[in-house]
């Protein structure tokens, strides 16, 4: 669960049931054909066994504490980076990488369209953008602005929710004040946007 838990800016009892799961059953029953060959630290996915998701929630809160690597809130938990900067390394070798991330895209972007409260639609929709702009598509920037714009952003800050999708890929600033932005977003985020 830690290992595709840094797919997501936050990670939920949802998330974890309808984006990760059914890549984690796939995984731990497939013996070929795996689209995670953990190609680095083998031992630390073992394969076989079942998926119980209120299970694997429940044993995974009771490592969260509010200093700890792992925090959270009474909907969700958050890997702090240093988990989750050194795991996305890792996992973004690996071809489940983008197939959690067009997952969570699709599972987020349908959850927008269902929305008829304006300020939910902006939070489903910031979560699925944060997605788009992981799988480096072409259209990542022309749909976030097209987000910015709809009318559905204007209430309750919605266009602020989407704002910050892209500031959070900003990490820092360099010598030339140029923002460095995170090495898998580079090439489709505009250093201007």
């Amino acid at each position: 669960v830690i290992r595709y838990g840094v797919i997501p800016r936050r990670l939920t009892i949802d998330f974890l049931q309808y984006v990760m799961a059914p890549s984690l059953r796939e995984e731990l029953a497939a013996a070929e054909g795996r689209l995670d060959k953990v190609k680095v630290y083998e031992r630390s996915f073992p394969r076989g066994g079942s998926i119980e998701v209120a299970t694997l929630w429940s044993e995974l809160r009771q490592y969260a504490a509010p200093n700890g690597w792992l925090r959270s809130t009474v909907d969700d938990l958050r890997f702090q980076p240093e988990v989750v900067k050194p795991m996305r390394t890792l996992l973004v070798q690996e071809e489940v990488h983008d197939v959690l991330h067009q997952r969570a895209r699709d599972w987020f972007a349908g959850k927008a369209e269902a929305e008829s409260d304006p300020r939910r639609w902006a939070d489903w929709m910031a979560e699925a953008l944060y997605h788009h702009f992981w799988l480096r598509a072409d259209n990542a920037v022309d749909r976030w602005r097209a987000c910015l714009a709809d009318r559905r952003a204007a209430a309750g800050g919605g266009r602020r929710t989407l704002l910050e999708v892209v500031a959070g890929f900003v990490e820092a600033e360099g010598d030339d004040d140029e923002p460095l932005l995170e090495p898998r977003v580079r090439g489709v985020l505009p250093p201007e946007t």
